[in-house]
């Protein structure tokens, strides 16, 4: 079960890979961003843009960080069938990935505009899956 276990911890820092991708690299402003903002990029100042760039380069980073973080401690602490490690990494993806889906699902729930919230759910659903995995 471990094995499996890992391989799920695996699949969540890949999806924290991508998300983390899709901020630093993807489009400024996301396009659900803008329509929830109810506007087109052209709508934007440059000025405007350069904020967004910062804050999306910034949040993506914060996953590639989360997404290292948690690959680390899984090939080198949860493969060695440590607690510590398996609450560590439940208790940092909960503590990331909750707020990111309740705040994107409620935004998505008041703007009806597609969210990646279904991503974050996924996410923290495969990290509860591995870590229940992990201590069977």
């Amino acid at each position: 079960m471990l094995m499996i276990a890992i391989a799920l911890f695996a699949i969540c820092a890949l999806g924290l890979c991508a998300m983390g991708a899709k901020y630093c690299f993807g489009p400024v402003p996301a396009d659900y961003h803008l329509k929830i903002m109810g506007l087109s990029k052209s709508d934007l100042s440059p000025q405007q843009i350069t904020v967004f760039s910062a804050i999306y380069r910034v949040m993506g980073a914060g996953f590639f960080a989360l997404a290292i973080a948690l690959a680390s401690l899984c090939f080198f602490a949860v493969s060695l069938d440590l607690m510590w490690a398996k609450l560590t990494v439940l208790i940092v993806g909960l503590v990331a990935g909750i707020p990111a889906l309740g705040i994107t699902y409620s935004i998505h729930k008041k703007t009806g505009v597609e969210t990646p919230w279904k991503p974050a759910a996924a996410i923290v659903i495969i990290l509860i899956l591995a870590f229940i995995l992990s201590v069977l």
